[in-house]
């Protein structure tokens, strides 16, 4: 089994200013979100403090990044463990593993402010490039993603790779839905449930290669 990540984010002041900045660039965006806003809510007499800790957005980005790899990475070596011996096929338990950890995380407001952070970043132009950036801290979820991988050899790796893309994008517009309480969504677990449903028919659907035009 693989080890969670570790994080260097450990002092106060830095953790303030992750936490306070995935909530802002939740809500704002992660370019239009203001420096000196995270700093002041991060509860910061220094309106440079991001600077000063960071350097730049961008290295924020990556920090928030790697604050919850401890989290989520811990949580996902859990739960895989509770489902070995791996089974080729077992398509639903593995999206679980990867999905119920940002279902399941919540700030101080109850809002899932990792999940919008991920859904805002990814509108940006550094989105999947800052994703990567950190990818190889999280060996337990690699390797969840291997074993999903695994589970359908009918997918080439481009399918494979778009499939996973629409259906994370997927999901994370159903946290938003349940975070601000549209689209019938207003019952985590029933949201949950139904975007493990709707994961498993992307990824199990025919592949394109298989099929034969007449």
């Amino acid at each position: 089994m693989a080890k969670a990540a570790k994080s260097n984010s450990t002092k106060p002041t830095a953790v303030a200013l992750i936490e306070a900045a995935e909530r802002i660039f939740a809500d704002q965006g992660v370019e239009n979100a203001s420096l000196r806003q995270i700093a002041t809510a991060a509860g910061s007499a220094n309106s440079f403090a991001v600077q000063y800790h960071f350097g730049s957005r961008e290295a924020l980005v990556d920090a928030i990044f790697e604050h919850r790899l401890v989290e989520f990475e811990g949580r996902r070596a859990e739960m895989l463990r509770a489902i070995e011996p791996f089974q080729r096929g077992d398509v639903r338990r593995l999206l679980e593993v990867m999905c119920r950890p940002l279902f399941d995380q919540r700030d101080a407001q109850g809002r899932h402010s990792y999940a919008n952070f991920l859904s805002s970043l990814y509108r940006t132009s550094m989105g999947l490039e800052r994703r990567l950036n950190v990818s190889h801290k999280a060996p337990v979820m690699g390797l969840v993603g291997d074993r999903l991988r695994e589970s359908l050899p009918e997918l080439d790796n481009r399918e494979f790779a778009q499939r996973s893309l629409l259906g994370f994008r997927m999901m994370l517009d159903a946290i938003l839905c349940v975070d601000v309480g549209t689209g019938h969504f207003e019952d985590e677990a029933e949201a949950l449930d139904e975007v493990l449903t709707l994961l498993e028919a992307l990824f199990r659907a025919r592949a394109r290669r298989t099929l034969s035009v007449t």
